[in-house]
């Protein structure tokens, strides 16, 4: 597994410093919100796996799924009532795994409203003249870069997020799709390759990335021309678990994105996630997280 111990072990300081301190106002902190079906277990390097089948057993638990990319990796759901701090201080203490940890739930971030056209200015990011009363020149300027190119349509960016409407009419033609199926990517939600926009964030995040440009239609992208994979790991609300999360993250390396993006929060650190991200690291995929 290439993140080595040593990776744990900064995992283990950064978790030690995320520690809150005592502020002396007496108020107990939230507790932090997880999966009550799942956990994430990761196999010790030497592992036995047949002892860890059978201490899965024993706990009435059963493998979902494993990412042999993320060290073996293990999605693990659990019984019905099951009291998941008692049952990670079992794994912990089996001796059979680097460590167990929540599925914690993650969310979409907030972001800037925008309208449906460029040329109105409230595309200020991209382009910024001072408009509204801002600051001109604040933005990423993008008509300087447009000058350049505008095209990347050799790349593929994975949006792991709510998913992304493929008929929208700016990002029907920069869609992905799958050779294998046809699909636009993944839905980790729901087990299938159809990964629909019930939300709206992702085909939002995806407009800012790569709304198709010089169409005379809505919006425009900071690339025009390039391949947008829909990942679904967030559900109608704008929730989701890491397990859905680590799912997109494997299928965008499985599929060879070159970029991922991850417009979403997650509020509580996890070394099953931070393995995953070495692991696009290690396939040169560049991780953009909001």
């Amino acid at each position: 597994m290439k993140p080595s111990s040593s990776l744990h072990l900064s995992a283990a300081l950064f978790c030690l410093c995320l520690i809150p301190l005592d502020t002396g106002a007496g108020a107990a902190p939230l507790p932090p919100v997880y999966r009550s079906d799942r956990i994430l277990v990761q196999p010790r390097r030497d592992a036995d796996f047949a002892a860890l089948d059978r201490f899965h057993a024993t706990q009435r638990t059963h493998i979902r799924r494993s990412f042999k990319r993320i060290g073996n990796l293990q999605i693990v759901d659990v019984p019905a009532g099951t009291d998941i701090a008692v049952l990670i201080a079992r794994y912990a203490r089996s001796g059979l795994v680097e460590c167990a940890e929540p599925d914690y739930l993650i969310r979409a971030a907030v972001t800037e409203p925008n309208d449906p056209r460029y040329l109105d200015g409230t595309l200020w990011g991209l382009h910024n003249t001072g408009q509204g009363g801002g600051a001109p020149d604040a933005d990423i300027d993008a008509p300087e870069a447009w000058d350049i190119r505008t095209s990347a349509s050799n790349i593929v960016v994975a949006v792991l997020d709510t998913g992304v409407r493929a008929t929208h009419e700016d990002l029907a033609a920069n869609m992905w799709i799958n050779p294998m199926d046809g699909s636009h990517g993944w839905n980790a939600l729901s087990g299938t390759n159809n990964p629909v926009d019930d939300e709206g964030h992702g085909s939002l995040v995806s407009g800012i990335i790569g709304a198709q440009g010089d169409n005379e239609k809505g919006v425009v992208g900071v690339v025009w021309d390039v391949r947008i994979m829909a990942l679904k790991c967030l559900d109608s609300a704008g929730q989701g678990g890491l397990s859905d999360l680590i799912a997109c993250i494997d299928y965008a390396c499985t599929n060879s994105a070159r970029i991922i993006n991850a417009s979403l929060v997650v509020e509580e650190y996890s070394i099953a996630l931070s393995n995953a991200v070495w692991q696009t690291r290690e396939a040169g995929i560049v991780f953009v997280a909001s």
